[in-house]
């Protein structure tokens, strides 16, 4: 990523690198609760991100907004 910025002409960069639970499987406690709040953040989203991804980079084209909804309604009950 550092990469990118400095080609797009950005100088004097810092990179600091973090760490970021996703599931509550981490042993300390802190990152263990974080984990499970980020969890819920990816699953609560999730839907959002495949519609923007779907609709615009779908294979072979992109899907209508419709079709997408009619495809998760049996997904979702599940």
């Amino acid at each position: 990523m550092s990469e990118s910025i400095k080609n797009a002409g950005f100088v004097d960069l810092q990179e600091k690198i973090y760490k970021w639970s996703i599931g509550p499987w981490p042993r300390d406690q802190k990152f263990k609760e974080a984990g499970v709040v980020n969890c819920q953040h990816w699953i609560s989203g999730m839907e959002v991100w495949c519609m923007w991804l779907l609709t615009k980079f779908g294979d072979p084209n992109p899907w209508t907004k419709r079709k997408f909804m009619y495809t998760i309604q049996g997904y979702a009950v599940k």
